[in-house]
């Protein structure tokens, strides 16, 4: 008979399988691509062709993330002195202005980190607990009485 491989014998405790399974779905996410880079001038000339769809513009961070009416994303670093908002609303573009830079993804980064530390811990914990075998009994201990 085969023996079943390393992984099946871990799928069979279901708590295992339930941390496997998380890791495995949160691993997707983290490698998603970022929206690429392109310059302040590159974004002008698309906003006066006509080309910008949409954008949300975060003031804190000057940036602008783009939605170009072929669907195209990208994002846009704008100098300090620069109005994004009201050349993009001149042009007919939909704007969207963040009022403070999020860093909501980032609390959630560790939630989440905690959640599947836990779930790591409690499937240790039950996995040491399920092996923990009873003591054998064996001499009592203490003096043994004369003969």
């Amino acid at each position: 008979m085969i023996p079943p491989t390393r992984l099946a014998r871990l799928l069979r405790r279901p708590a295992l399988a339930a941390a496997l399974f998380v890791v495995a779905a949160l691993a997707a996410p983290a490698a998603a691509t970022t929206a690429k880079q392109e310059s302040y001038a590159d974004f002008q000339s698309q906003l006066s062709s006509g080309q910008v769809k949409a954008a949300t513009v975060v003031p804190k961070k000057h940036t602008a993330n783009v939605k170009l009416r072929n669907g195209v994303k990208y994002r846009v670093t704008y100098p300090p002195t620069a109005d994004p908002v009201a050349a993009l609303r001149a042009h007919g573009a939909h704007v969207r202005v963040k009022k403070t830079a999020s860093s909501s993804h980032v609390r959630l980064r560790y939630i989440v980190l905690a959640v599947v530390a836990a779930l790591a811990l409690a499937g240790g914990v039950a996995y040491l607990v399920r092996r923990r075998r009873p003591a054998t009994p064996g001499p009592p201990a203490g003096p043994t009485p004369p003969a």
